[in-house]
């Protein structure tokens, strides 16, 4: 149970970095095409 909850912190804290790259490279795309 506790190897379970250790890997949920893993994917939660990956997933919030993923979730920015995703974000800032949409806005940077974004930018580009100045909308």
């Amino acid at each position: 149970m506790r190897r379970l909850d250790h890997l949920k912190t893993v994917y939660m804290s990956g997933f919030q970095c993923y979730r920015a790259q995703v974000e800032a490279a949409v806005w940077h795309s974004g930018e580009g095409r100045g909308a």
